[in-house]
């Protein structure tokens, strides 16, 4: 699974509106090379952030 599609798998899972997707992508998207620019590899990055399932049932509207 590539970056995007982790991400977009997670945006897709949640129960958000549309509009709230767009700033869970554009976060994640920067959680994400954040983690990346540690050395570790997208592979490892997701083992880190943790299933999108899960990811996505944490998300909320505050």
């Amino acid at each position: 699974m590539t970056k995007k599609q982790y991400i977009n798998e997670i945006s897709d899972r949640t129960c958000l509106p549309k509009k709230y997707k767009k700033k869970i992508i554009l976060d994640l998207s920067q959680e994400f090379d954040s983690i990346l620019t540690q050395g570790y590899s997208e592979k490892e990055v997701m083992e880190r952030m943790g299933e999108p399932d899960d990811i996505a049932a944490d998300m909320r509207i505050i």
